[in-house]
């Protein structure tokens, strides 16, 4: 549950079968994140809480605690609320926690009393909590603690007293720098998961740029790397990558799209990686695809966002030929089509994509290979007021031109054919060969 509040009490009111349903059910008690962010809260959050603990019984807690808003609240609110919260901690598997700066003293009695917390996030609304993070070890014990979330206000967070040897997977969900990630790879001999918000800040990474900071960051272990941009890429090295996922691959502030490129393929060849999975969204107008994937030779499974019906068909036309990514296995294409487009260009696309899986196909065998194929109207699949309708493209999604060159083209390969799938939908058009079924 995002919050508890009155309401919730309803649950067990709808009838007598429901309501002895509802109470016998303590795990649908056990999630829920618990806050005095306003003033008028607090008469009703204690009795709710006290209420929600009671129908978990002895369920494993979900718990989020965040902090306040209201300058003028009542800090013994907040310490009866916790007075209740933090006996339960022997039962806590799941917390996040927001520090307010004036209560951390209440945590101190859950050091030691952790046994099953395995998901740990920690923040605080303040950007210089009154907390001596260095002495601060209520989290310090606690065995079966793996995954790790850090968001804002925790500076310097790897002298923060936690069990870091043990944890596999870690959310930075915050601006850090670089001496500092540097900091937590040093303290983390067993990561494997990373994931990290945007780091450009109002559009400048100078912070990340080797020429402002000559700090070079290595992690050994890493296998799966979740970024939003391309700021890490500049100037870190991870040699066990198998996996690697970007919100956006940008261009540069010239809207040189090789600029993003550069960066990522700098970061292969530095780290070189046994990349098998490859996860990105690029830019408008990106047609920089043989520079990206130059070091990508292991990868067997593509997953691809574009924004412009140009960079599709410059993609197909390339992965036509089986000299770039020999060993691709698995590839899906997602085209969201924000701006208008003839049908000329939609024929090109057909022929791309026909020409794509009598390639792959006659390439592999026919089994091994799978490929997912979707175009979408940019502004029914994303609802953005700023794009108007009549920047999208007009008439039936996709064109007749399109389809007819596409299975003309696929008549080269007739034996192909029975292994394509096709979905015309109103805004979407979909083509697999060999689609994968859940």
């Amino acid at each position: 549950m995002r919050r508890i509040y009155p309401a919730l009490c309803t649950l067990g009111s709808v009838c007598r079968h429901w309501r002895a349903t509802v109470l016998s059910t303590p795990s649908l008690w056990a999630q829920f994140n618990v806050g005095l962010r306003w003033k008028r809260e607090g008469e009703s959050r204690l009795p709710l809480l006290k209420t929600m603990l009671d129908r978990s019984r002895a369920a494993d807690l979900s718990i989020g605690r965040y902090g306040l808003i209201d300058d003028g609240f009542d800090e013994q609110s907040v310490r009866a609320l916790l007075e209740c919260l933090v006996p339960t901690s022997h039962r806590w598997k799941n917390a996040s926690i927001d520090f307010d700066g004036n209560s951390d003293d209440m945590y101190e009695q859950i050091q030691g009393r952790l046994p099953l917390l395995e998901r740990l996030e920690l923040f605080s609304i303040w950007s210089n909590p009154r907390v001596s993070w260095e002495d601060f070890r209520a989290f310090e014990d606690a065995p079966r603690l793996r995954e790790l979330a850090l968001g804002g206000g925790l500076s310097l967070v790897h002298k923060f007293p936690l069990p870091w040897s043990q944890i596999t997977s870690l959310h930075i969900n915050h601006h850090i720098e670089p001496d500092d990630l540097y900091g937590v790879f040093s303290v983390t001999p067993n990561l494997q998961f990373l994931h990290m918000s945007r780091q450009n800040k109002n559009g400048s990474c100078s912070a990340w740029d080797p020429d402002e900071s000559d700090v070079s960051i290595v992690c050994l272990t890493l296998r799966h790397l979740d970024v939003v941009d391309s700021a890490l890429f500049r100037a870190a090295t991870m040699p066990s990558l198998e996996e690697i996922s970007i919100d956006l691959l940008p261009a540069d502030a010239e809207d040189d799209n090789k600029y993003g490129a550069d960066l990522f393929h700098g970061f292969l060849h530095r780290s070189q990686c046994p990349m098998r999975k490859l996860t990105l969204q690029l830019g408008k107008y990106f047609d920089a695809f043989e520079r990206i994937f130059d070091q990508a030779f292991k990868l067997t499974c593509l997953e691809i966002t574009l924004q412009a019906m140009a960079s599709t068909c410059i993609l197909f036309d390339l992965l036509a030929s089986t000299k770039l990514l020999p060993q691709l296995q698995s590839l899906k294409v997602v085209c969201i089509a924000w701006d208008a487009y003839d049908k000329y260009e939609d024929a090109d696309i057909g022929e791309g994509i026909a020409n794509l899986f009598i390639s792959r196909y006659l390439t592999f065998a026919a089994d091994m290979l799978s490929v997912h194929v979707e175009v979408v109207l940019g502004d029914k699949m994303v609802v953005n007021p700023s794009w108007s309708y009549e920047c999208t493209p007009d008439g039936p999604f996709l064109s007749e031109p399109f389809w007819n060159s596409f299975e003309n083209h696929l008549g080269d390969a007739p034996e192909l054919r029975s292994r394509v799938v096709t979905d015309k939908k109103e805004h979407r058009a979909i083509i697999c060969m060999n689609p994968v079924t859940a």
